[in-house]
């Protein structure tokens, strides 16, 4: 049961981090405000939530968590840059290609052997991007996909650092300091627009609240009950949610080559959930 519990605790977190690209759309504001206002939200809610359960911040402001909190500006960063220059899937298909930095990386960080099976699953998360790349022919939607695999890049790092310092703070005292950290990074390059709307206010705050801070939190917690390979290759299935809720509130329609790139990810997932 508890094996169940990680899982669905997983995909709830991969299914708000897809709404998350969804509304950095919707809202069509500069990369680095959707950056610093999701992860400034995002650290206000998890200091409240630290001060209401009394667990204390934790020794997090070191050297570590600050460079983590860098890698995730920089993630949010391109991955935003990604879906202004194109679309919800070019820069979700660009980041589903994380889960193949990780089955590079994990085990020469780690000192780990390497599996074949990680790596057939990882090579058919990139498979599903190459078969949507392939109608993608336009200078805007090639930058945007490049930008989308920068994304990846980060975020794959991420992961890893997140799996060490897992060991050390508890998943929202990491989610904390991490997203302060963003929030900091972002400082020197914010500019608020004054045209600026409440509603704009408010879907920045729902962005950091609910598809960051919560989002974060479930999904670091899954990284201390699962092994991160597992972890990274069912994450792709936020191409899959957010392609999808992208067709049904943005009207942003799949065409066939995305619902077959999205098949192949998906039946990565379920291997690897299988497997497990």
């Amino acid at each position: 049961m508890n094996h169940y519990r990680n899982l669905l605790a997983l995909h709830g977190a991969v299914l708000l981090f897809g709404l998350a690209a969804v509304a950095g759309k919707y809202l069509n504001l500069p990369a680095v405000l959707l950056v610093a206002g999701r992860s400034g939200f995002a650290a206000l809610a998890l200091w409240g939530w630290l001060r209401f359960t009394r667990a204390g911040l934790g020794s997090g402001w070191h050297r570590d968590v600050l460079g983590c909190g860098l890698l995730l500006a920089i993630h949010w960063w391109t991955f935003f840059q990604s879906i202004l220059l194109g679309s919800v899937a070019t820069g979700l298909l660009g980041w589903a290609s994380y889960p193949l930095f990780v089955a590079m990386l994990e085990p020469w960080c780690f000192g780990e052997s390497r599996r074949a099976g990680d790596l057939w699953r990882a090579a058919l998360v990139g498979a599903g991007i190459a078969v949507v790349a392939t109608e993608r022919t336009t200078q805007v939607s090639l930058m945007g996909l490049a930008w989308g695999v920068a994304s990846g890049l980060s975020f794959a790092g991420l992961t890893l650092a997140n799996r060490r310092l897992s060991t050390r703070l508890q998943p929202a005292q990491l989610a904390f300091w991490q997203n302060a950290g963003a929030a900091l990074w972002m400082l020197p390059w914010l500019h608020i627009p004054a045209s600026m709307g409440n509603g704009q206010w408010l879907g920045l705050m729902a962005l950091g609240v609910g598809c960051t801070a919560l989002a974060h939190s479930l999904f670091m917690f899954c990284l201390r009950q699962l092994p991160a390979r597992l972890v990274s290759v069912t994450a792709a299935l936020e191409v899959v949610y957010g392609v999808l809720l992208a067709a049904w509130l943005l009207h942003e329609w799949p065409s066939l080559q995305v619902l077959a790139g999205m098949a192949l990810i998906l039946v990565a997932t379920v291997w690897a959930t299988r497997r497990r």
